[in-house]
């Protein structure tokens, strides 16, 4: 087995794993012929941020600093920032609307508000723009901060699991794709059934 073959089976188990003990499904893995390796994980919410720093926590906690390819982190990186700014404009928008109290329901017999203006929505379009860049050095620092968390995280519980870890991506380099159910027999039992089934049978064969 070659050293890229093995590295991307292991990165790609670092996901799983973190998806798994998140109680994330997911969907299958491969492993393809150029090295390069995909995770199909169902839609998660913010511990996919942790998730997707499982690929580059797993090769740390296996491989030597100069063994470790930057490259196979880079679209894991993009995607865990984008999950922690899109945190934390959410968090952002639920702190103004305690402050400023829900819009009124449609039908809600509370009085409705006037139509607004050209220039009334010009102004609210400003206002919108400078609460926008006051928050914007502060949300820079919590995105950095909530990253850092999901790194520390990632490589906590990798290295509590480092056995499930190398169980998933032993196969995975093996054979290539694993399915779902794959997956969970892997993570529940430490063992492939059909696969051990199908060799056993072949060999009394």
């Amino acid at each position: 087995m070659s050293t890229l073959r093995w590295g991307t089976s292991v990165h790609e188990a670092g996901h799983i794993t973190l998806a798994l003990l998140a109680h994330i499904l997911v969907r299958g893995a491969t492993v393809n012929a150029d090295h390069s390796g995909l995770t199909e994980i169902f839609a998660a919410p913010w511990p996919s941020c942790i998730v997707d720093f499982g690929g580059l926590a797993a090769e740390r906690l296996v491989f030597p600093a100069d063994e470790i390819d930057p490259s196979r982190s880079r679209v894991d990186m993009a995607h865990a920032k984008e999950s922690a700014t899109r945190f934390c404009k959410w968090s952002e928008s639920r702190r103004v609307v305690r402050r400023l109290g829900p819009p009124p329901k449609p039908g809600s017999t509370e009085p409705g508000l006037p139509a607004l203006t050209s220039a009334a929505r010009a102004d609210v379009a400003a206002l919108v723009s400078e609460i926008e860049k006051a928050h914007q050095p502060r949300r820079e620092a919590r995105v950095l901060r909530l990253l850092a968390h999901a790194e520390r995280v990632a490589r906590e519980r990798l290295g509590a699991n480092l056995i499930t870890l190398r169980t998933i991506a032993k196969p995975l380099a093996d054979y290539g794709t694993l399915d779902q159910q794959q997956l969970l027999e892997l993570f529940a039992e430490g063992r492939l059934r059909q696969i051990e089934d199908d060799e056993l049978w072949r060999k009394k064969a």
